[in-house]
C-alpha cells in the first residue's frame, strides 16, 4: 500500500520515499463530477457559482441530476442555461431518482479529462480547491488524492477562505476524493440499495485493496453542509424505491 500525506503549508511530501515527484511537471486537465438529488438542486446552483469563482477554472463539470420531474422549471429552463454560458457544464438529467452512487458513476462515464474531482452538491469548496489538486497530480505520481473537510450546522459565512469556517471535527472526505481517469473509469462506485449513504466509505476501500498511489493532505479543502445532506425526503424516495424492488 502507497499512502503519500502531504503538508500543504509548505508543500512538500512528508514521506518522499513511498511515491516520487515527478521528473518534469505535468499538466492535467480537470473534470469535476457532481453528484445531485432533487432535494439538493437549489444547492447546486450554490457549488456552480463557487466553480465560477476558483483559482482554477475546470476544463469540465458534469452533473449527474435525478429526479427532475420534481423541480422548478426555472432550475433547468433558466438558471442552468446561465452557468452554461461560463462553464464547460454538462448536466445528465433523470426523472427518477438515484442514489448518489449512481449518479456518481453515470458522470464518470461521461468523463473525458485527466483527473476527476468529486465533490456533492450540498458542499462549498475552498476557493483554491482545484488548483491545489491539480498541483498536486502534476507534481507527484499519484492516482488518488483525498483531503479532510470542515463541518458546521448553522448558516455559512463564506468569505474566501474555509479557514473561517466553524469546524466539528478534522478528517478525511472520502466522497470528496480525486482520482486520475484511468483509476476512476476502472473502480466505479459501489452501489447497494441497502446502505445506499456509505458507499464513498466502501470506493476508499476498494482503492486501499488494489495497492495504487494515494496521496492525502491533511487539510480541510471543502465545507460540508450537515444540515442539508442526506435529506430526510432522499432517504424517503429511496427507501420507498428499495422497497419496490
Amino acid at each position: 500500500m502507497k499512502v503519500l500525506i502531504f503538508c500543504l503549508s509548505l508543500w512538500l511530501p512528508l514521506h518522499s520515499e513511498l511515491i516520487h515527484s515527478r521528473s518534469e511537471l505535468a499538466d492535467h486537465t480537470i473534470s469535476v463530477i457532481i453528484p445531485c438529488h432533487s432535494s439538493h438542486a437549489n444547492l447546486l446552483l450554490d457549488s456552480l457559482y463557487n466553480l465560477l469563482h476558483q483559482s482554477y477554472q475546470p476544463d469540465e463539470v458534469i452533473v449527474s441530476l435525478s429526479g427532475t420531474e420534481k423541480l422548478h422549471k426555472n432550475i433547468l429552463g433558466i438558471f442552468i442555461p446561465r452557468f452554461k454560458e461560463r462553464l464547460n457544464l454538462k448536466v445528465i438529467e433523470h426523472e427518477q431518482e438515484l442514489t448518489a452512487s449512481e449518479n456518481r458513476n453515470i458522470a464518470t462515464a461521461q468523463a473525458t479529462m485527466d483527473v476527476l474531482i468529486y465533490e456533492d452538491a450540498d458542499d462549498i469548496s475552498h476557493p483554491r480547491r482545484l488548483e491545489i489538486i491539480k498541483h498536486f497530480f502534476d507534481s507527484y505520481e499519484i492516482d488518488v488524492l483525498y483531503h479532510a473537510w470542515h463541518s458546521y450546522f448553522d448558516k455559512p459565512q463564506v468569505e474566501g477562505e474555509i479557514a473561517k469556517y466553524r469546524p466539528r471535527k478534522q478528517r478525511r472526505h472520502h466522497g470528496h476524493v480525486s482520482l486520475s481517469r484511468a483509476v476512476a473509469q476502472n473502480t466505479p462506485w459501489i452501489v447497494n440499495l441497502r446502505r445506499p449513504f456509505a458507499k464513498d466509505v466502501a470506493l476508499c476501500r476498494e482503492l486501499l485493496s488494489k495497492g495504487v498511489r494515494i496521496g492525502c493532505i491533511p487539510h480541510q479543502l471543502v465545507l460540508w453542509r450537515t444540515t442539508h445532506s442526506a435529506s430526510s425526503a432522499c432517504k424517503n424516495d429511496l427507501i420507498e424505491r428499495n422497497a419496490r424492488s
